[in-house]
């Protein structure tokens, strides 16, 4: 939210900045499920789950497999 919102807070003031940063949030994230796509997280994510041992190889490449 820091590229939408960089230096507005000294020209428009820090609510009105604020409403910018929600809404631009907003409008990306309803255009990311419109779209049907996932998000880089939520898949990216997946590698704790490895590195913790709580997910193995194969569950891991069959929930990227589905994502793609």
């Amino acid at each position: 939210m820091n590229m939408v919102t960089h230096d507005m807070v000294g020209i428009f003031g820090a609510g009105f900045t604020s409403f910018i940063g929600g809404s631009v949030f907003g409008i990306a994230l309803v255009l990311v499920l419109v779209a049907g796509s996932d998000l880089f997280t939520g898949n990216t994510l997946l590698s704790m789950g490895w590195l913790n041992g709580e997910l193995n190889y194969k569950a891991g490449g069959e929930t990227w497999d589905l994502g793609l």
